[in-house]
């Protein structure tokens, strides 16, 4: 009989993985194939609309088609332009984005439907389907491939319009120049070429973020507009001539102003309107198209400068338009507005100064205002002029928006005269909310665009170097200065060294002298920032979180360290083996090569791995130099210590490096307070939650436990790091990932979410602005991609007070406390002991195995062991994965808890090292866990393992491996080192084959240890099928979860995330889950349930059913009592120029809840300007509406919105 193969022949193994891995691949490749964001990222759509004047739209001659070209650059807001002037008329129109000869969205298949040329075809096409003009914005021909360019130039000498922004010369040979320009047409160069015609204009002039910078642009795109309807040869057939001479404000009233239309159909009118400088307009009349004289009266003005806009209309389109400036001057001026200080703390005095062009009649004062940027008059007094100048004091109001113009107005009774005014920056610093931030500032003059349009959609906060712009202030978000930098360009250790001396480049750290001068530049870079607001300040991202250096400051602040450490010399002496005198006699050792030919081979692969990155990654040190430098990074990082085996005195040096770190960062601490008491400083883009092996890699492992202690502000990036922070950290530590990178919307609603359940407040987002290789926030039109409008939707009821409440409530855990152990992390690489698991990879698995069983843990931190913070009395389990080494204090603190009546769980090689990493004969716990070593052998591979027993009334039942010649799983390791001391095996693991002999060993082995019990799992977690053995272990340790969630169709519903928090007897809860499935979810005790996201009763219930949406977290509120609305009192009658108290409360309420404000003005528009979320406790909150003088008198609308029950309380305001 003919026998196939056993999958365990490697053969066929190896066959069976080559398959797998080519479906994986063209599965990837036709996923990859599957994206398309050519459209998402080329739109022109006006989905973001801003203010502006539609000079000919709709358009009497019918809608052009038009394909644009333009640059694109990170921070460009060049693309914008292109919506501004569709915006403005009537265009159909196409962008390309050309790039060094390239347009974006060639060359990069896996973005664009797998086809390498989608930008090309997707031109071609357009312009194949026919248009009207071309119109080429701030990039040269030659910067569009030449096969487009040919296209393009075939085209306009059959006909097609060209119209070229920033040019000065004749696009092709053979163009000729028009002997004039053509009538209304801007200032530029006018060609004929063939059956086209070209405009090449001037780039348009750069405007300042100031008051009335729209307006500018306005009339700059008409004038481009005009341009391009001529080339198109689509120009008005009619003509508006507009003579408007300065005026002098005396001589008005007058009918100043004369229009003369020509050729207008019959029928039109002639709508005029008069626009000052700021935007403010007046409507001057509509008249009759067919007259040939209008006369125009301009009524008594401020003096300023103006525009006349005339359209010409008929069956609602507009068939021709035109606009002309002038003045209306007077004697009587307001020169400038003068400050002390460009910015004040809300509630402190802004003082200045008016300077007027000359004394003012004694009928005239001074009208001083304080306006926000929707022209809102927030404040408003009096000043008697006497003389020129005219000083004032005011108060800033607490409620005060981030940005007021301080606008002085001489008035003559109830007549404006003349105004000046300059900004007041009011310090907003956004803290003790949720905040997203953002890197990075669009640039350009149409920044302030792309500002306010991230901030309509979450963006509280900026990352940036340099001062922040106006807008950004404008626009109510903070400021997170990038104040400083602490790492290689290379991002490793070695590379921070000068070559010459060892040195750090940045200057030794423990150099007062050379750190003082350092900080006083950064201080005064970032000073501008301070009365902006600053939420943070950033000391950089992916700095090196561990550094030292060879100078002398250096190793004097290191002998100290250890002294502080150790005590006394002995101490030392013996951890690493030497007989030093006293500390100062310390030194690196620097004797010896590297590697020698005795060092094991572990550390010759290590660092010959070690070598290759130094001088790969590097800054420029070359051969000799890069050879000293490679020497001092050895000597720096105590590599011949390594080299021995002597990890004590290895690690030694690294937790200095990490503490070093700390230093640098506390000293830019205390001088940030010195500028700005409130100051809280950090930083961001690391991933320390455990060192990788190559330790040249700078921003991966540091003190995470000090980064929370010590300092105020951190941003990781994304993994396990997240879930000590959110552990450790106080209430309302600044802190969160940075997302972004993808266009796929599922995996950032994932990321967002994902973030929310582990606690995070600050969310931060790489680069608004990214195309291709990354993605970012905006397309380059300014509106959100798609996938982060969904994001942005989803995620709303976190900006709604969602994210509040949770950094305000507690986070519930289930009795369980896990360990994270930073001298676990350095000696997990070596000593064997990178043959049992991988430190991040396997607390991942740990926090998996809880999730899917509905619990949730805590982190403690070995710090917090050594010092007395574990609060063992509110755990029943302590985890302990991979925790290799632990100091004798945490030893005592752990052993206490177990005597007490806790339960530790560990897996493998727990406490065999000290707290410096110093190996041990036998393991500070072995006492608790009833075992012994019987040697230091690596992790051994088993091919089965099972599990069988009863502990405190559970039946333990684990099973693995190929116990039949079949049945493969993935690999499997135990530590063949571990034999009973009194530990009682509950399972063990083999590995049978007649060649090599056969290995058993424990693997489950429970031991009772005072009132409580350790519990050791010999075997890697990593793989292992443990997940209902875990789930007995912690039942028979007294922890169940208290939500359970089941399906009908699932045994057990996984891959389902369960965060809790509570405030008072109110508790509220986020289900994350990366699958679409319908669940049920119970609780002991029932309570009133709402569906928070959907605003829907559930009923009084302990379990219920919902739909999961994948990668859309679903949110549940628990309250004891039946919903109530919330009660909205209002203090007195609501007047303008006056602050009304407003006060809110949720009776019966029994803990804080979100209340979400909004207030309708009465023509149906929704103030913006309103507190909102509030959070309501126990007491009424009382909220400011301060009306402006001139909010437009009627009915308002207050609504108060309970966030998790959806009540709503409506209260009309008559605002006299």
């Amino acid at each position: 009989m003919k026998r196939f193969r056993s999958l365990r022949d490697p053969i066929v193994a190896i066959l069976i993985v080559l398959l797998a891995f080519a479906a994986l691949a063209q599965e990837g490749e036709e996923e990859r194939k599957a994206w398309n964001y050519l459209e998402d990222q080329l739109t022109v759509a006006d989905e973001f609309q801003t203010a502006h004047t539609k000079w000919a739209k709709p358009y009497g001659q019918g809608t052009i088609r038009v394909q644009f070209f333009t640059t694109w650059f990170q921070g460009s807001t060049d693309a914008r332009e292109i919506v501004e002037l569709m915006q403005r008329f009537d265009i159909d129109g196409q962008a390309a984005f050309a790039v060094g000869g390239n347009l974006i969205g060639d060359g990069a298949p896996d973005w664009y439907g797998g086809d390498a040329g989608a930008a090309t075809k997707r031109v071609l096409a357009f312009i194949d389907s026919g248009i009207d003009a071309f119109f080429v914005n701030q990039v040269t021909l030659d910067q569009i491939p030449e096969h487009i360019r040919e296209t393009l130039r075939r085209r306009v000498e059959q006909g097609t319009g060209l119209v070229i922004v920033g040019e000065k010369a004749a696009p092709f040979e053979g163009a000729t120049p028009m002997a004039s320009a053509p009538r209304d047409l801007p200032a530029g160069s006018y060609y004929s070429f063939g059956e086209g015609r070209i405009a090449v204009l001037p780039a348009r002039g750069k405007l300042e973020y100031r008051l009335g910078w729209e307006t500018e642009l306005d009339y700059q795109m008409q004038e481009q507009g005009r341009a391009l309807l001529w080339a198109a040869r689509r120009e008005p057939k009619s003509r508006i001539e507009i003579r408007a001479p300065h005026v002098d404000r005396d001589a008005l009233p007058a009918e100043a102003i004369s229009i003369g239309p020509s050729g207008l159909p019959a029928g039109s009118t002639i709508r005029v309107v008069l626009r000052r400088w700021d935007g403010e307009s007046i409507d001057a009349g509509t008249f009759d198209g067919q007259s040939s004289a209008i006369r125009v009266n301009i009524p008594k003005l401020r003096a300023g400068a103006y525009h006349v806009d005339c359209f010409a209309e008929l069956d609602g389109a507009i068939h021709s338009w035109a606009a002309a400036p002038f003045d209306v001057m007077s004697g009587d001026e307001v020169n400038e507005v003068q400050l002390a200080k460009d910015w004040a703390e809300p509630g402190e005095e802004g003082a200045g100064l008016i300077r007027l062009s000359r004394d003012t009649p004694g009928s005239s004062f001074v009208e001083l205002r304080l306006v926000d940027t929707h022209d809102r008059i927030l404040v408003r007094e009096r000043l008697r002029a006497q003389g020129s100048d005219v000083a004032f004091r005011t108060i800033v109001p607490r409620w005060a928006p981030m940005l007021l113009r301080v606008e002085a107005v001489l008035m003559e009774a109830d007549n404006e005269i003349s105004s000046a005014y300059t900004y007041l920056r009011v310090t907003g610093r956004k803290r003790n909310q949720f905040n997203f931030v953002m890197w990075n500032v669009p640039s350009g003059d149409l920044a302030p665009f792309g500002v306010e349009s991230m901030t309509r959609y979450g963006v509280t906060a900026f990352l940036q170097q340099g001062p922040p712009p106006l807008c950004v202030a404008a626009s109510g978000a903070a400021w997170v200065p990038y104040a400083a930098s602490f790492r290689a360009s290379s991002h490793t250790l070695t590379a921070m060294l000068e070559p010459d001396t060892g040195l750090l480049k940045s200057g030794c750290v423990y150099d007062q002298s050379s750190m003082s001068r350092t900080i006083a530049d950064v201080v005064d870079g970032v000073r501008v920032a301070r009365g902006h607001g600053v939420l943070a300040y950033s000391l950089g991202d992916e700095n090196a979180v561990r550094a030292s250096c060879l100078g002398p400051e250096c190793l004097e602040v290191y002998r100290k360290y250890l002294s502080e450490m150790y005590g006394n010399i002995d101490e030392l002496n013996a951890e690493w083996g030497t007989a030093y005198t006293t500390f100062n006699d310390i030194e690196l050792l620097s004797e010896g090569s590297l590697p020698e030919p005795y060092a094991p081979e572990w550390f010759k692969e290590y660092y010959s791995d070690r070598q290759a990155l130094e001088r790969s990654d590097n800054e420029g040190a070359k051969d000799a130099a890069l050879d000293r430098q490679i020497d001092f990074g050895a000597v720096n990082d105590e590599m011949r210590a390594l080299q021995q085996g002597n990890f004590a005195r290895w690690y030694d040096r690294q937790a200095f490096q990490c503490a070093t770190y700390v230093e640098w960062c506390k000293q830019f601490q205390a001088a940030f307070k010195k500028i700005d008491p409130l100051a809280l400083t950090g930083f961001e883009g690391t991933d320390s939650f455990s060192l990788r092996k190559l330790t040249t890699r700078s921003r991966q492992g540091g003190d995470l436990d000090a980064f929370v202690r010590e300092l105020d502000y951190y941003g990781s990036y994304e993994g396990p790091g997240n879930e000590v922070m959110r552990s450790i950290a106080p209430k309302g530590f600044p802190m969160g990932s940075w997302i972004g990178y993808t266009p796929d919307g599922e995996e950032l609603r994932f990321k967002f979410w994902k973030q929310v359940a582990d606690r995070m407040n600050t969310i931060q987002w790489w680069r608004w602005d990214n195309l291709q290789g990354y993605n970012g926030f905006l397309a380059p039109n300014l509106a959100p991609f798609p996938a982060t409008r969904d994001m942005f939707e989803d995620t709303k009821v976190v900006r709604d007070g969602l994210g509040e409440l949770i950094i305000q409530s507690d986070m519930h855990d289930d009795g369980i406390a896990m360990l994270y152990s930073m001298p676990s992390t350095h000696i997990a690489h070596f000593d064997g002991n990178e043959t049992y698991g991988l430190y991040t990879r396997d607390h991942d698995r740990w926090h998996t195995l809880f999730h899917d069983e509905g619990l949730q843990f805590r982190y403690v931190t070995d710090r917090m062991l050594r010092v007395g913070e574990f609060d063992a009395a509110r755990y029943k389990v302590l985890i302990l994965p991979l925790a290799f080494a632990m100091g004798e204090r945490e030893a005592s603190a752990i052993r206490e808890f177990v005597n007490n009546g806790g339960t530790v769980i560990a897996d493998l090689r727990p406490a065999l090292y000290d707290a410096h990493c110093k190996p041990l004969d036998q393991g500070l716990l072995n006492d608790v866990f009833g075992i012994m070593q019987t040697g230091n052998r690596d992790a051994r591979t088993i091919d089965r393992m099972s599990v069988e027993g009863e502990l405190n009334g559970h039946k333990l039942g684990m099973r693995w491996g190929n116990w039949h010649g079949r049945d493969i799983y993935p690999q499997m390791f135990v530590d063949p080192n571990v034999a009973l001391a009194g530990g009682k095996a509950k399972g063990q693991a083999a590995f049978i084959h007649f060649w090599t002999g056969n290995l058993t060993a424990p693997v489950c082995i429970v031991n009772e240890f005072g009132k409580g019990r350790g519990i050791l799992l010999n075997f890697s977690v990593h793989d292992a099928p443990c997940a209902a053995l875990l789930r007995t272990l912690l039942a028979a340790s007294g922890v169940t979860p208290a939500l359970r969630l089941s399906a009908p169709d699932e045994a057990r519903v996984t891959g389902v995330e369960i965060s809790r928090w509570s405030s008072g007897a109110e508790e509220f809860i986020v289900v994350l889950g990366q699958t679409n499935r319908e669940v049920t979810i119970e609780r002991d005790r029932p309570a009133h349930v709402f569906d928070v996201k959907s605003r829907t009763y559930i009923g009084h219930t302990s379990a219920f059913t919902t739909s999961l949406r994948a990668n859309r977290g679903s949110v549940f509120a628990f309250l004891q009592g039946p919903p109530t609305l919330p009660t909205v009192s209002v203090g007195q009658a609501a007047k303008r120029g006056k602050v009304t108290s407003v006060r809110v409360a949720v009776p019966g309420a029994n803990g804080a809840r979100a209340i979400v404000l909004t207030l309708t003005a009465p023509d149906g528009n929704v103030a913006d300007w309103i507190q909102s979320p509030v959070i309501v406790r126990d007491k009424p909150a009382s909220i400011p509406l301060p009306f402006a003088h001139n909010d437009p008198a009627g009915t308002w609308r207050l609504r108060a919105m309970d966030l998790y029950t959806g009540g709503l309380k409506d209260v009309p305001l008559a605002l006299q």
